[in-house]
């Protein structure tokens, strides 16, 4: 039950610092000098109005005179600062004439009541209208504030967007690097085995070469020739091996045809 008791009392008070409180205050305190006002217009309107005629135009007046009174203090910045407290000695001379606080005949006492309240409601009614526009500057520069900062929020989650997008793109990038990488030395080490094989290959016909060129000997059948210029083809095959491929060449065509 404390608990929201205070939980009551404590949105109370947060409530004092908004613009409704200020709001509320501010118009009945200007409705009852709009009421203060008609009561001493009516008075003072011509004779020859009577009936509901005085009681419009004395209505009418005071509106739009207090209505005046507001807007402009409200606007204090459009217009000459001095208006804003002549609007303040006026309400306040309206309200001593209201309150009857000039009659002499009155007791001094009464009198200093009449007056004391008189400031009290003039002073009152301008501290309102500047709580009202300070106020609502206040409210105008949180929601500027709070709007700047929902901008900023969404820039930074599209740069934080961008920078996980970037992130991905690098750590893509970094792994077609590496494969490319894994590729090249693959590539290197295929190169460098051909390589090796090639001169190992080219160390064997070196030594082929310089056998046959030795021993006159037929790298295909074996047959020892008796000069080198018996072997043909970069002296590896005998004249005898290449009449027998001769000889199978024109064989297989001859058979082909019989077996057609």
């Amino acid at each position: 039950m404390e608990k929201y008791i205070h939980n009551f009392f404590e949105k109370i008070a947060a409530s004092l610092f908004t613009l409704p409180p200020i709001m509320i205050g501010m118009f009945a305190m200007y409705a009852y000098l709009v009421y203060e006002s008609q009561a001493l217009l009516i008075t003072q309107l011509p004779a020859t109005m009577i009936g509901w005629q005085r009681e419009i135009a004395a209505w009418f007046l005071s509106v739009a005179i207090h209505l005046t009174i507001l807007t402009t203090a409200a606007n204090s910045k459009l217009v000459h600062q001095a208006f804003p407290v002549l609007f303040a000695l006026a309400g306040y001379f309206i309200t001593t004439l209201f309150f009857d606080a000039w009659n002499f005949a009155k007791l001094p006492k009464d009198i200093f009541v009449s007056q004391l309240f008189s400031l009290l409601i003039a002073v009152i009614n301008y501290l309102f209208v500047y709580l009202f526009v300070g106020k609502w500057k206040e409210m105008k520069g949180e929601q500027a504030l709070m709007k700047t900062l929902q901008l900023a929020e969404q820039h930074s989650q599209h740069l934080s967007a961008e920078l996980e997008k970037a992130s991905e793109t690098q750590k893509t990038l970094r792994e077609q690097l590496t494969k490319q990488q894994t590729e090249l030395t693959e590539s290197k080490q295929a190169l460098i085995k051909l390589q090796q094989q090639s001169t190992k290959q080219q160390r064997l016909h070196q030594e082929e070469l310089q056998l046959v060129a030795q021993n006159r000997l037929c790298l295909t059948c074996g047959h020892q020739a008796q000069s080198r210029h018996q072997l043909s083809r970069y002296k590896r095959d005998c004249s005898q091996c290449i009449r027998q491929r001769e000889q199978q060449s024109k064989a297989l065509p001859s058979a082909n045809g019989q077996t057609s």
